[in-house]
């Protein structure tokens, strides 16, 4: 099982929504090049991550995701785009890539440890997007910010604590120095990055951060309850990834 940097791999099913996973960036703008042949109405770019269309640093995977949607809106101007952002992926996220210590009962934050950052399972991604393709297409919005659960690192240690994973020691790094060091040796995987912006509340998708357009999916009443933190801790006994041996990229 890959970390937080894998994204999920759809393929398209239905003939008026087009979606489609990491299968490369040069293949993703070949479908894009050909979807003006086709009968597609609805659009979702591969997003499914992080609202990076408001960082304040360059990084070549999300670049070539901004690429693309500038693409987007010179080659398909009549096809209405949806780009979805989701935080972290929950299932992948609470490991040492990002600073959760689990073998050793440590997390470490960059910056504020009470800074809350929002975490969507892959299968609410799955059908959240589903019932968006399900929506009348003027109902669909440009831009939708989903989050699963949102939580701070302190909060996150409280529930895996209760859920088997026992005290669990919450510290922090000071953030601009992390920051300058991140960007100063530039790395192609993104999770350096991704520990500076949960620290910078750029992952908060509740209601009073970026806010989330979760009760669009929840409206007709199929979509259940989203999975949690909790749900985690108690699938994991509040030790996810705590077998985990992980060495940064850089």
């Amino acid at each position: 099982m890959s970390v937080s940097i894998r994204r999920k791999r759809t393929t398209c099913a239905k003939d008026s929504v087009a979606r489609i996973g990491p299968s490369g960036h040069a293949f993703k703008e070949q479908l894009l090049r050909a979807l003006p042949n086709t009968n597609v109405k609805l659009y979702f770019p591969s997003e499914f991550g992080v609202n990076h269309y408001i960082h304040d640093f360059k990084h070549e995977e999300w670049d070539a995701k901004k690429h693309h949607y500038e693409l987007t809106t010179q080659l398909i101007p009549n096809i209405k785009v949806c780009r979805v952002y989701v935080g972290l992926f929950l299932e992948d996220s609470i490991g040492p890539w990002f600073g959760f210590f689990t073998k050793q009962r440590k997390y470490e934050a960059v910056g504020d440890p009470t800074k809350r950052c929002s975490y969507t399972s892959i299968f609410d991604v799955g059908k959240a997007v589903a019932i968006l393709a399900s929506l009348p297409i003027a109902n669909v919005p440009s831009e939708v910010h989903l989050s699963g659960d949102t939580k701070s690192f302190a909060e996150i240690a409280q529930v895996m604590g209760k859920a088997g994973g026992g005290p669990i020691e919450v510290s922090s790094i000071e953030m601009a120095q992390y920051k300058q060091d991140v960007l100063s040796k530039p790395s192609p995987t993104p999770e350096r990055y991704l520990r500076f912006l949960m620290g910078e509340g750029k992952i908060d998708h509740s209601e009073t951060g970026l806010g989330n357009a979760n009760q669009l999916v929840e409206a007709d009443g199929t979509f259940g309850a989203w999975m949690s933190l909790e749900d985690l801790a108690k699938a994991t006994h509040g030790m996810p990834w705590g077998d985990t041996d992980w060495q940064p990229s850089v």
